[in-house]
């Protein structure tokens, strides 16, 4: 059994969107997810880096919609940590998150909608890649 989460952050790169061998549309994106808090007295930000993957139809919205810098809210579910070496040789952990819905988050920014009409009916598969 899975927990829908819900974060919002802003895209740390470009989105990447590919196409899988089986013909899946596949968008990636790192979302950062910063968190202000004291700490002995002084203002202190963590940041939560997400690695998140969008399929499908959204996936190619996405890549027309989003780019670095835009702040984004998505729900969607979570997978097991991972651990990378930062610029600075320390270790970071990042959490994939596998997206379900996503769209601007507009406290801060405007969007436009625009309905997109579909050519051919949606594929789905049990294999994400």
């Amino acid at each position: 059994m899975s927990s829908n989460y819900t974060i919002i952050g802003r895209i740390g790169s470009d989105p990447r969107l590919s196409i899988s061998d089986g013909g899946i549309k596949v968008l990636r994106l790192s979302v950062a997810v910063g968190h202000r808090r004291k700490k002995d007295g002084e203002w202190v930000e963590d940041t939560v880096w997400h690695d998140a993957t969008v399929f499908g139809e959204q996936a190619e919205n996405c890549a027309e919609s989003f780019v670095k810098g835009d702040q984004v809210i998505a729900t969607g579910r979570l997978e097991a940590p991972r651990t990378y070496e930062k610029k600075d040789g320390e270790t970071g952990v990042s959490l994939p998150f596998i997206v379900e819905d996503i769209g601007p988050a507009l406290r801060f920014q405007r969007a436009s909608v625009e309905r997109v009409e579909r050519t051919e009916k949606p594929t789905y598969s049990s294999e994400p890649f």
